[in-house]
């Protein structure tokens, strides 16, 4: 296997840990440092164009997704011959209003984004097949599971549990969750671009 860190122009301190982890173990460890904030999805897709595996983990850095769950989603996938697979969260350790306010804005994205997947989740496990065939315009806002909806109606999910943060907190704001939904539906919902236009 390997594991590969994905540095989205974050701060010096961090590049500094992954570096470190790197020379620690340089026949496992890949790691990416992008020149400009491109956004969570947009990085993720850079990830998943160099991982080497037939198999790709998408797992946050918070410590909120436990890895003890690939090994049932991966057979879960194998069982299922899914193209994707989905961590579905049963309950996500957050606030009381962030878990409303996530949640809400999930609906909305999925009633004007018919690509995608209800049950989608940062946690994810892909086959690289499918990585293959994404044709991904990267300029500007991307919804990666938009996109992976689009290329693929193969997939499904299996329920996990979601850990509470190890430190920290997320920088994802409520204004900027619904800044993003906005470019998001702007960009990949003919519905809502004749509504608002």
């Amino acid at each position: 296997f390997e594991i590969i860190f994905i540095n989205d122009s974050g701060p010096e301190q961090g590049w500094n840990i992954i570096e470190n982890i790197q020379n620690a173990y340089p026949e496992l460890i890949r790691a990416f440092r992008l020149k400009k904030n491109r956004g969570q999805h947009l990085a993720t897709f850079i990830g998943l164009k160099e991982a080497y595996g037939d198999y790709i983990f998408t797992i946050d850095e918070d410590g909120q997704h436990n890895p003890q769950y690939m090994i049932p989603m991966k057979s879960a996938l194998d069982e299922s011959n899914f193209d994707l697979l989905y961590g579905k969260f049963f309950k996500t350790e957050q606030s009381f209003f962030r878990r409303i306010s996530s949640s809400l804005l999930r609906r909305i994205l999925c009633l004007f984004i018919p690509d995608l997947p209800e049950e989608y989740s940062s946690y994810r496990l892909i086959r690289k097949t499918l990585v293959q065939r994404l044709d991904v315009n990267v300029d500007g806002t991307i919804l990666l599971d938009a996109e992976l909806g689009k290329t693929t109606k193969n997939y499904g999910s299996l329920l996990i549990k979601h850990s509470r943060r190890i430190s920290g907190k997320s920088s994802y704001t409520i204004s900027k969750l619904v800044n993003q939904s906005l470019d998001t539906l702007f960009k990949y919902s003919s519905k809502f671009r004749i509504i608002f236009n």
